[in-house]
């Protein structure tokens, strides 16, 4: 029953709103005449009465009314059939012989015999008279857990608000389901609201409809997204957004060496996580015919990069393909440039360079240094045929920096014949030729020099190479190098090798460069420098380091990494600060670290990839404290130190046709003409030769001489016309790379981050490669739907408008008028923010309708058009009253979680007679009884099947709706949410519900018990769930040859066959097995310190075997929890309590029960002692005089004697929380008949449930009387 208490005149508005809404309803309860109790009539006076008057009346009379029953009062039948639960009571009383009590007349034999059989026969005539009255159901509100279930099935998020409600009472057959338990005060109503109120702040609102979030704050949903959406990226690309390459080209050549497998190709990339769509794409290309070269030179040919790759992917194996790997990742960073901190900026994260065409833009990243004063720039045109002169034009030179706006070379340099026309100033220029300049360092500092370039004539015949160099202070020193770079035949600090006293390197038999010295040595960047011994049979090369760091001002020490090993290379320094040489074997073949320094930073690079970029990483030379502990930090890098083939630097000494190839590689990437040698200096084959020491040519190049040799090489970028034939096959062949060799699949950062300065952008989009070339179309609608939903609920067209004026100001430090680079920007950004606010409004009716249908889940019925009106009304009326959109949302889910449809299991308006029998009775609908068999199995609303089952009204009407109910109720038994049933029914009934939170015991007698709580109650319903979900026997409850365990419990219970963290199901354990050795009810059924047979015997007889016991007498002392001083076993204290004459008669009942338990300490632990030492007592001698020993002993009694018993107590149970009352007479019949059904079916869990689904007590309600 809904009860209410005003306390002031504000609720009473707020009261009568209620009754208007919580209209509940009752049933007339009318007895039908039956035949049968004609004949009961005379019998009750002529035979029952007079027993009662010589044995009951002088206790339960009128005046004396003992225990509040008075059987003076039933003078005839028809006074009998008005209480008919005084009759049931007063059975259970004399067939539990607690009637009459001692001391009092006792009945005879015969007397008690007919007494209890009349009694048995009226309820008997009683109950089939009533047969199958739904019965007397208070209007139930959802109890505290359905409430969370509900909730939580509704939005998809458990928010648990019931923490902050009152605790649920219990009635009926002791269920929290009850309604006669469920009340309404004002204060939950309030609670009600507030949580109502919570559930709305987390909704979140969608371009085409409503979720909710796991928080109510609206980062906390972006951040979803971004899970979402980093989660597609990862799949495919690596951390760092681009192809893992490595992995693809090991793929395929694995799959080409197995050619004979029948392994699909789809099944052979999805094993190796890579994507299947993709690698086919990759092998096809791999494995196609070469274009045909016959009408191209040498050099032409060599820029056909498939056929390049395609050449080095049939020479390289799965074992050694380090060259392919090489070659494809210099081909990408020729083709892609990346750089996540320019997309803050309105730039792309990957900009693609123009490898071919008729014009390019040019980009140098200028390092600077504190010895430099003025940077000397090289704008360097070179034809492919070294014949030809082409005129090129150099557009609008000038010098960039992000945020700020660009210098003209113009405006710093005056003097380089600048012309001008509709695009800026430019400069003329030739190929072969070289335009130089030098600016102030001050002037460009921070800054990118930028050129257009593009060829003067309409119709260009050749190809162009262009590019741009800086001078370095290392070149003052260099004389002209017209010949091969050798190494040094001795050592760089011989007197023969020094040139005024001073280190030099030579060139040739004439040139020579000077080193600088060992105090000036930092040179801006220097490639690897390096020192060798050649075994006598060439075998390997032998890599020897200085083993005396080398402190800052003396030089230099380099560490390398292969196989992971360390390597450290010393240059710089004098004689005297060398100690002694060590070496350390190479396999042939090896690649080597490119490593670069500048004044800030150390950048490692391996593979041409920058692997390390930090102030305290890499070659750390700060601070004088030497190098050996800081490129330790090298090690980190392992195996991938090793750099392309044109980044190598190779000791003199090498194999002949490595070191050629080499050379040949450098003079390709360094544009230096070079001759083939075949042999190697005598001098230096020699087992520990002297030291050789080698430099990289690209500190060397004598720029006044550049004329490269451009038949070796295919370096981009060129220009060229597109219109040519032979170009048109280059791009083809390039844009089949694009799309085989991708660099970057993806910015998978999201969200542009630039340390130090402010980003523009909030959140930037950049996955066509991953898009176009991978995904599939299902993956594709999740990633647009996740961008889409970012957009939606981060709203950064809006926040990039709104603080755009912000972002200039912070970035550029400027006036307005020096703003124009970005002022460019505000008109897009205005009407994206507006396109934006358009979207939102058009997005408003989604939202509306989503309310709608989540009304239509959450009320249980369908909606009505009239309902449905007034939730329209109700928003329309908040947007009038000057709320935004989002709040006349959440204003109206509110309404939709505070009305009574959600709040009560509210079926028809009824009114009902307290004590008489039904009429009548009617059909509940479908969703009525979905709704009933939801709260029933799991606690919660109908999920989709069943409710797409209601909504075709399949359940109530038609020939096999009966077959479709059923169905339901097997597929919903399986189901995990039948977890459920387990905990709010059996753990509920077997009085272990919220054991998980227990703090019962003594923390000094059992500290570990708090650690095994969850873990003692897991053990429980995972039994339980797996009975319900295997249809197992409800015997099993008593006795079972299994039991679920972790290793934690399995400890606790000294089970030793159990392994790893995860839960078993373990059979056959000694002393384990059903509910009876559960830790959870031994625990709960115990004291804080010692056992308790008295609440252990309790337990099973009252809440197994259902027999009621009155309560203790007050003035009898409760046992001590605490081990006493005569040093009694706990079974030697209750029996000399039980010696009390006042408490002999109940605990000669219960007490045997306890005793049989005692093996098992006050946390469910076997044991053989209790805590005084005592050896425990586990025989039995029940009443009746049946014995047994221990735990098997009694469940074989209770399986064997007592089984009927048992039974009957589930079926009541069940039945009484299923109909979420207190079982009456009338289901007496359906008792009886659930007890047959399990008979008939083995006892199994389902023949109960279905009994009670099939019942009319379940399928119907009273209704009435007119």
């Amino acid at each position: 029953m809904v009860h209410y208490q005003t306390h002031n005149t504000r609720s009473g508005i707020f009261h009568c709103a209620l009754w208007g809404w919580f209209a509940f309803f009752g049933f007339t309860y009318h007895a039908a005449a039956q035949d049968p109790f004609a004949s009961m009539a005379a019998t009750y006076v002529q035979e029952a009465l007079p027993v009662l008057k010589k044995f009951c009346f002088s206790c339960h009379n009128r005046e004396a009314k003992e225990g509040e029953i008075d059987l003076q009062r039933f003078a005839n039948l028809r006074d009998v059939r008005q209480a008919p639960q005084a009759w049931e009571s007063a059975l259970a009383m004399l067939q539990s012989e607690q009637m009459p009590p001692e001391g009092s007349q006792q009945l005879g034999r015969a007397e008690k015999q007919a007494l209890i059989g009349w009694i048995e026969g009226y309820l008997d005539a009683e109950s089939r008279a009533n047969a199958g009255d739904p019965g007397r159901v208070v209007l139930r509100r959802l109890n505290n857990v359905e409430f969370d279930n509900t909730v939580a099935d509704l939005i998809g998020v458990d928010l648990h608000l019931s923490r902050e409600f009152p605790v649920d009472g219990a009635a009926g057959e002791g269920f929290v389901n009850t309604g006669d338990a469920l009340a309404m005060s004002p204060g939950l109503f309030q609670k009600y609201m507030d949580a109502a109120r919570q559930i709305a702040a987390h909704a979140v609102l969608l371009p085409d409809g409503m979720e909710f979030g796991a928080t109510p704050h609206r980062r906390d949903w972006v951040q979803k997204r971004f899970r979402e959406i980093a989660a597609i990226y990862s799949l495919y690309a690596d951390e760092d957004g681009l192809l893992p390459l490595k992995e693809y080209l090991a793929a395929t050549l694995e799959f080409r060496e197995r050619a004979n497998s029948d392994m699909d190709i789809d099944e052979f990339a999805t094993q190796r996580t890579l994507n299947p769509i993709h690698f086919r794409r990759m092998w096809r290309e791999l494995n196609a015919e070469d274009t045909k070269i016959d009408s191209l030179d040498d050099a032409e040919a060599s820029m056909l990069v498939m056929n390049r790759v395609r050449v080095a992917w049939r020479n390289a194996s799965s074992a050694e393909f380090r060259d392919l790997l090489d070659l494809i990742r210099n081909l990408q960073e020729q083709r892609w440039r990346v750089d996540p901190l320019r997309v803050g900026w309105y730039e792309d994260w990957q900009t693609e360079r123009a490898m071919l065409g008729d014009a390019h833009t040019l980009r140098y990243k200028i390092p600077t240094h504190e010895e430099q004063s003025t940077i000397e720039l090289h704008l360097v045109a070179t034809p492919l045929d070294a014949a030809s002169r082409v005129n090129v034009v150099w557009q609008r030179p000038r010098f960039e920096a992000m945020g700020k706006p660009p210098i003209p070379l113009a405006n710093v340099v005056s003097d380089l014949g600048f012309e001008r026309n509709a695009d800026g100033e430019f400069l003329n220029g030739s190929a072969p030729g070289v335009v130089s300049f030098k600016v102030s360092k001050q002037a460009v500092a921070g800054r990118e020099f930028v050129v257009d370039v593009g060829v003067a004539e309409a119709d260009l015949k050749g190809l162009v190479h262009v590019h741009v160099e800086q001078s370095r202070n290392v070149w003052k020193d260099r004389s002209r190098m017209n010949a091969d770079p050798v190494a040094v035949k001795r050592g760089v600090q011989r007197a023969d090798q020094a040139i005024n006293g001073r280190a030099a390197v030579r060139f040739g038999e004439q040139g020579h460069v000077l080193l600088a010295k060992s105090e000036k040595l930092r040179p801006s960047e220097f490639s690897i420098i390096a020192v060798a011994h050649v075994d006598n049979d060439q075998s390997g090369i032998m890599f020897s380091n200085y083993d005396n760091p080398i402190n800052w001002g003396k030089g230099f020490s380099f560490g390398l990494s292969h196989d992971r090993r360390v390597y450290f290379f010393t240059t710089g320094g004098t004689e005297e600060t060398y100690g002694r040489m060590w070496s350390q074997q190479i396999e042939p073949g090896f690649r080597v670290l490119s490593v670069s320094y500048d004044k800030e930073f150390k950048r490692i690079y391996a593979d041409g990839k920058l692997v390390g970029e930090e102030r305290s990483k890499g070659l750390d030379y700060e601070g004088g404290g030497g190098t050996k502990a800081s490129l330790g930090s090298l090690r980190e890098f392992g195996e991938h130190f090793r750099g392309a083939l044109a980044e190598l630097v190779l000791l003199d000494g090498a194999e002949s046709k490595r070191r050629i190839s080499v050379e040949r590689a450098l003079g390709q990437k360094y544009a230096i003409g070079l001759h083939d040698r075949d042999a190697i200096p005598a001098e230096v084959a020699i087992r520990n030769a002297v030291p050789q020491l080698w430099y990289s040519a690209e500190d060397f190049k004598p720029l006044q001489e550049f004329a490269p040799d451009m038949k070796q090489a295919s370096n981009p970028p060129f220009l060229g016309a597109p219109s040519q034939l032979r170009v048109k096959k280059l791009l083809q062949q390039m844009d089949r790379f694009r799309d085989t060799f991708p660099l970057g699949l993806c910015f998978n950062q999201i969200k542009p981050l630039n340390p130090g300065a402010i980003t523009a952008r909030v959140y930037h989009r950049e996955d066509g490669p991953l898009y176009r070339l991978m995904l599939t179309d299902e993956e594709r609608q999740r990633l647009d739907r996740a961008w889409r939903e970012l957009h939606f609920i981060g709203r950064d067209a809006i926040r990039e408008y709104e603080g755009f004026d912000s972002f200039i100001g912070f970035t550029t430090q400027v006036s307005l008028g020096e703003t124009r680079h970005f002022e460019q920007f505000r008109k897009p950004l205005r009407e994206r923010a507006e396109a934006f606010q358009r979207e939102l409004i058009q997005c408003e009716p989604s939202h509306l309708a989503a309310i709608v249908e989540l009304a239509n889940k959450a009320w249980r019925q369908p909606i009505t058009r009239l309902q449905r009106r007034r939730l329209h009304e109700f928003y329309e009326a908040l947007r009038a009253a000057g709320r935004s959109h989002e709040d006349g949302v959440r204003l109206t889910l509110t309404r939709v979680f505070l009305s009574p449809a959600f709040l009560y299991r509210k079926e028809a308006a009824v009114n009902f007679g307290e004590n008489q029998p039904p009429a009548n009775s009617q059909l509940i609908s479908d969703h009525e009884l979905a709704t009933r068999l939801s709260y029933f199995l799991w606690s919660t609303l109908a999920d989709d099947a069943l409710r797409e089952a209601a909504d075709a009204g399949k359940l109530v009407d038609g020939p096999d709706a009966t077959n479709e109910t059923l169905a339901q109720m097997n597929r919903m038994c399986t189901d995990d949410r039948v977890r459920q049933l387990a905990v709010e029914f059996i753990c509920q009934w077997m009085g272990i519900r919220r054991f998980d939170t227990s703090d019962t015991k003594n923390e000094r007698a059992y500290p570990e018990f708090a650690a095994l709580r969850d873990d003692l109650y897991e053990e429980a319903v995972r039994f339980l769930v797996d009975l319900i979900q295997r249809d197992g026997s409800v015997l099993e409850l008593i006795d079972s040859e299994y039991t679920f365990v972790n290793a934690e419990l399995a400890k606790h219970y000294h089970i030793a066959a159990v392994q790893g963290d995860g839960w078993q199901r373990l059979r056959g354990v000694p002393h384990r097995g059903g509910m009876l050795t559960m830790g959870a009810v031994l625990a709960t059924q115990a004291g804080a310190t010692r056992t308790s047979p008295v609440l252990r015997g309790n337990w099973i007889v009252e809440t197994l075997l259902g027999e009621h016991l009155p309560d203790p007498p007050a003035t009898v002392p409760e046992l001590p929890d605490i081990s006493n001083r005569d040093e009694l076993s706990v079974r030697q204290l209750t029996e000399q309590h039980t010696s009390v004459a006042a408490c002999a008669n109940c605990h000669q009942r219960i007490d045997p029960f306890g005793f049989a338990l005692e093996a098992f300490d006050a946390i469910g632990r076997r044991r053989t002692k209790d805590l005084a030492g005592h050896a425990v007592d586990t025989q039995v001698k029940l009443r009746d005089g049946t014995q047994f020993s221990g735990v098997e002993g009694l469940k074989s009694y209770l399986l064997a004697k007592r089984r009927d018993d048992f039974l009957r107590q589930f079926c009541r149970k069940l039945l009484g929380y299923a109909l979420g009352r207190a079982t009456q007479l009338s289901d007496r019949a359906l008792l009886d008949e659930m007890m047959a059904n399990l008979q008939k079916n083995d006892f199994r869990f389902s023949a109960a449930v279905e009994t009670v689904v099939r019942s009319k007590q379940f399928r119907y309600r009273r209704v009435e009387d007119r």
